[in-house]
């Protein structure tokens, strides 16, 4: 009886160690969830649940090796573990396994379905397998594009080869000759074309997607307004929202949905269509409506016979014909050798000489002939670039037909070959410059997503008193202006980068009961980001959240608002019309225009940092943090810095070194060929870097901070606009110009969202703050998924509008 007592306190010591990793794990505090979770390990090792709870804090901070090992464990003990199943899919799939993850997720799918049909996790499964399945195509199909590729160049290349040598041994029919040699080259492309479409995309049409849910219908219905909607979704929100229409707001009943036959018919008819040419059809997570997965979907053993039948038909041609292309030339490649040798090779040791050294002494006088004329197009080169010379040929094979027919010298050929690369370069350059151009405009848009979440949280703020109750609630209003506390301020309209801001602080903090978060926001936000907060509550920790609209202020500062808005508007207007009109070549400088011409630049969230004083006048020293920021380690000590009687505490040199600040100088910003500037200024010195600034208020106001910036800009506004660039940084090097106290560099690594982050994993790792600051926001698709894990590993996959918007970390 003894020993069954003493497994029985153990078990129940582990159940115990269980709820606490709960409990921390529902916090977002995974070291110690992780800690109480191996505890119950080494108490009971043969419980398949502790594994896998471990294992999901594990995934909550990506370390996905110790997933693995996890739930190949848990999955050991119990093989119908749906959560291990699944994690081991999506750490497999980190790893690139891509077969190996879909077979685990299809497993999870498979189990999850039925254990419980309706759970929230076989959605997530769902939306993950359908993602998995696409990147294994994507990977498969890619390979087999470069593949194809590589052979298309081989006969291209055996062809042009061929042709070369025909034209080389005719004397006359040249036109015959290359018009033969053009349509092989043509056949050719067919070929390769017909080979290529089975990698074609899918595009699934919009009438027959789900407006709501984005997903192919399964069971259309329609409303009496003629709106169609998938049942399942329609009657959710029927039930869970209220009884009306979501697009018209009519009322509604669930009596008066009525089937959509020719909706699902066309549905019918669509997949029916794609699965006899062995497809099957998925929505992109990615929110694009067109994938190809090639699946019979016809009993296990179908996919991997479809692949064979794949392969081996599409594998057999193309060996057919390259073999038919290159064993004649091979042969007739021999032949001409015979014949060079016998033509210019007066004996055998000739010969040898001639092919191992290149050629005679002919050949070497052609080489010098056309090194010495490659030469003199170069010292021209002032010609063509001037504009006098303009190439007539589109490509190289035209310009060596032109020669060849027409019969150039050689000084013709490197004249008209120093045109072509010059047009050839010019067009590079354009390239590059649209790319440009295209990227930056992607980094301005707002994604579907976070425009889905926050229109959910607006309506949940209409229909829920909960998501309007009190921020913060009553009992905590006190500490909004107590200096005992830790005060944080933050001014932004974005409601996700806001949460993964407050989650990474307190997740890292040493005291969080300590902090106050103060976020300012725009009215049209307001809304989203109180429902949010007010939703997602962090115990222990107060959020402020005020609208602009909520603010009293006098008539002196709203005329000074406006007035600079208005001012960094026509600084704006003034370098958009000059980049109109001047031709940058491709360059750090055209880039660098376009980054401060971003629309960030006349936000008024970004220039009220001036007016802090104002918005928070009992407070007299924060910590400021941009909302494109996470917090990697405890923040506290910044609240301790003495910043020696200054106004603001920021970095100022990078992590490349003392005085090291490669495209942030003074010169970067002002301009030096203003007399303003340049008396009062060194150009080669390092600006400070706004997102992590320690402010100290009262001296702030003690110094009249906010007037002296007022007047630069009125400055600015009377010498025309020309002082500095657009932004929100240079007039604060102004104003606060011998009120900067520089902070340590281990702070603060900025530069993430820029196109080449250069830091290194260690550095990253030892900063305290992480900023992605530039265009690739790490919330946009154009944001670097090596660097974007770190902000991804912050965003709460588990809450449900997080979940119904797709938002995919």
């Amino acid at each position: 009886m003894v020993p069954g007592a003493a497994l029985a306190a153990v078990a129940k010591q582990a159940e115990q160690l269980r709820i606490d990793g709960n409990f921390y794990f529902s916090k977002d505090r995974f070291g110690a969830a992780i800690d109480a979770y191996t505890e119950a390990i080494t108490l009971c090792p043969n419980v398949p649940i502790y594994w896998s709870n471990r294992a999901l804090c594990h995934r909550r901070r990506n370390d996905w090796t110790k997933v693995e090992a996890d739930c190949r464990k848990a999955i050991q003990l119990d093989h119908n573990s749906v959560k291990a199943h699944y994690m081991l899919g999506l750490a497999l799939l980190q790893r690139k396994e891509y077969t190996e993850g879909v077979k685990e997720l299809e497993k999870a799918l498979d189990l999850g379905r039925g254990a419980n049909p309706k759970s929230y996790m076989v959605e997530e499964i769902w939306q993950e397998l359908a993602k998995a399945k696409y990147l294994e195509w994507e990977q498969a199909s890619s390979k087999r594009s470069w593949e194809l590729q590589c052979l298309k160049e081989a006969c291209e290349t055996a062809l042009q080869e061929k042709h070369a040598f025909d034209i080389s041994q005719t004397e006359g029919f040249l036109d015959e000759s290359t018009n033969s040699h053009l349509k092989q080259m043509e056949a050719l492309g067919k070929v390769f074309m017909i080979a290529a479409e089975a990698d074609t995309r899918t595009e699934v049409p919009d009438y027959l997607c789900c407006n709501i849910t984005l997903d192919i219908f399964r069971d259309p219905v329609i409303t009496p307004s003629g709106i169609t909607y998938e049942r399942a979704v329609i009657l959710e929100h029927l039930q869970k929202v209220g009884k009306f229409d979501p697009v018209t707001r009519e009322p509604l009943n669930p009596s008066q949905l009525v089937p959509n036959l020719a909706i699902k018919e066309a549905v019918q008819a669509f997949l029916e269509k794609h699965n006899g040419e062995n497809m099957k059809l998925y929505i992109s997570t990615k929110g694009i409506k067109k994938v190809t997965i090639s699946n019979s979907g016809k009993g296990s053993s179908a996919p991997a016979l479809a692949i064979r039948r794949f392969w081996s038909s599409r594998a057999l041609f193309p060996v057919v014909l390259v073999l038919g292309i290159l064993l004649p030339f091979l042969f007739l490649r021999a032949a001409f050798l015979v014949l060079e040798s016998s033509s210019f090779c007066s004996s055998s040791l000739d010969c040898i000489g001639w092919r191992l050294l290149s050629g005679s002494d002919a050949t070497l006088k052609i080489k010098e002939e056309l090194t010495r004329a490659l030469l003199e197009a170069k010292d021209g080169a002032s010609t063509f670039e001037s504009g006098g010379i303009e190439s007539s040929f589109d490509s190289f094979n035209e310009l060596v037909k032109e020669t060849t027919s027409k019969r150039h010298d050689i000084k013709a050929f490197a004249v008209n070959t120093k045109a072509l690369l010059l047009r050839m370069e010019r067009k590079v350059q354009s390239a590059r410059q649209r790319e440009s151009v295209y990227w930056h405009l992607a980094s301005r848009g707002v994604p579907k997503s976070l425009h889905c979440l926050c229109l959910r949280l607006a309506e949940e703020y209409a229909v829920n008193a909960e998501a309007r109750s009190r921020l913060p609630p009553p009992e905590y209003v006190s500490r909004l202006t107590d200096p005992s506390f830790q005060h944080v301020v933050m001014l932004t309209d974005n409601v996700l980068a806001a949460s993964v801001v407050i989650s990474s602080t307190v997740q890292n903090s040493a005291r969080p009961e300590k902090l106050v978060f103060h976020i300012v926001t725009d009215k049209k936000t307001y809304t989203p980001m109180h429902a949010w907060f007010a939703i997602n509550s962090i115990k222990s920790v107060v959020v402020e959240v005020k609208g602009l609209h909520q603010y009293d202020w006098s008539q002196e500062v709203n005329i000074g608002v406006k007035e600079m808005i208005d001012t960094h508007r026509l600084i704006w207007n003034h370098h958009y019309n000059n980049l109109k009109q001047e031709d940058f070549e491709y360059d750090g400088e055209y880039t660098r225009y376009l980054e401060v011409l971003s629309p960030s630049c006349l936000s008024i969230m970004n220039h009220l940092r001036i007016y802090i004083p104002e918005l928070f006048p009992d407070l007299n020293k924060i910590v400021f943090l941009d909302d494109d920021v996470v917090v990697q380690h405890d923040i506290s000590p910044l609240w301790e810095l003495d910043l020696n009687g200054k106004v603001v505490g920021a970095v100022v040199d990078s992590w490349c070194g003392q005085n090291c600040c490669p495209g942030r100088k003074y010169k970067d910003y002002l301009n030096f060929s203003h007399p303003e500037i340049s008396s009062n200024f060194d150009h080669d010195r390092c600006a400070w870097l706004y997102g992590v600034n320690v402010l100290n208020l009262e001296a702030w106001r003690r110094t009249n901070t906010t007037t002296s910036y007022l007047s630069w800009l009125k400055l600015n506004l009377n010498s025309g606009l020309a002082l500095w660039q657009p932004g929100v940084l240079p007039p604060a090097l102004l104003a606060l110009e011998g009120n900067v106290h520089p902070i340590d560099v281990s702070w603060h690594v900025a530069g993430l969202g820029h196109r080449s982050p250069e830091v290194s994993r260690e550095i990253l790792e030892a900063a305290a703050v992480v900023h992605f600051s530039g265009p690739a926001k790490p919330w946009l698709e154009i944001g670097f998924p090596e660097v974007r894990i770190l902000w991804d590993r912050h965003v709460n996959l588990s809450n449900k509008f997080i979940r119904k918007c797709k938002i995919m970390g």
